[in-house]
């Protein structure tokens, strides 16, 4: 995959995140605002915050003036590409999902050790099913117990894989959700988020069968939202053509 825009490492909120440049995203995107206004225009709109979702760096010119820099999660990345809805900022979207998915199983070291060990099993898996070089009594139960231990971290990796897959859904369904309900306030509302959220919780949160919002809903909860959402804006005929939405209905 070629490298579209410097991906770096940074830390919010005491935790090392994958980030990038909000000013190298504004060039990408062919913005043509100046960054300045843009950057503190979006992070308003769209209510995202400091510390959370970016964070911002003093830094020195050589004229001994100062700017600002913003370096802004993948999440508020994919975010920002999406509302620009323009073929850059598609690009883009589709780029920060693609990094996200190259580095989920960097993380995943036991998915890691376990693929290794069960391939180096192979062979001693299958004189266990065919009980072949087995010369005594110890070693049939050693070796059953081996076997045991291959199936399990079998298991564990299909776990492993499936957690890697639904986290990254997570992550998108969550982006989902955001946009409808944020295209619901700006044509129903006339861009009062607060209230719009309010109502969309207000509707939303007995069908789930929770008080809690949005960044704590499971995988099952987010799915049944996100078709909730679909339908809020469809029954107000809130137009969301423009919406780079990948989630099926």
């Amino acid at each position: 995959m070629n490298e579209l825009i410097n991906i770096t490492t940074q830390t919010i909120d005491n935790t090392q995140v994958s980030a990038v440049s909000a000013r190298d995203l504004h060039s990408l995107l062919d913005v043509e605002s100046k960054f300045a206004d843009w950057i503190k225009n979006r992070i308003t709109k769209y209510n995202f915050e400091e510390n959370v979702d970016y964070l911002t760096l003093s830094k020195i010119l050589e004229n001994g003036g100062k700017s600002t820099e913003y370096y802004i999660t993948l999440d508020m990345a994919k975010e920002l590409s999406m509302v620009e809805n323009n073929e850059k900022g598609k690009q883009a979207r589709k780029y920060f999902i693609e990094v996200e998915k190259n580095n989920k199983p960097k993380n995943l070291t036991i998915y890691d050790y376990a693929k290794a060990l069960v391939e180096s099993q192979d062979k001693l898996t299958d004189a266990i099913r065919t009980k072949a070089y087995i010369s005594d009594k110890k070693t049939a139960t050693a070796l059953g117990k081996l076997g045991g231990t291959v199936k399990a971290l079998n298991s564990a990796r299909r776990q492993l894989h499936d957690l890697a897959t639904e986290t990254l859904q997570l992550d998108d369904a969550r982006t989902c959700i955001n946009m409808l309900v944020r295209a619901y306030a700006e044509q129903k509302y006339d861009n009062n988020y607060q209230v719009a959220w309010a109502n969309y919780y207000r509707m939303v949160q007995p069908r789930l069968k929770t008080n809690n919002k949005l960044k704590d809903w499971d995988f099952e909860q987010l799915n049944e939202a996100y078709r909730f959402a679909l339908s809020m804006c469809k029954f107000s005929n809130v137009n969301i053509d423009h919406l780079c939405i990948d989630i099926v209905e």
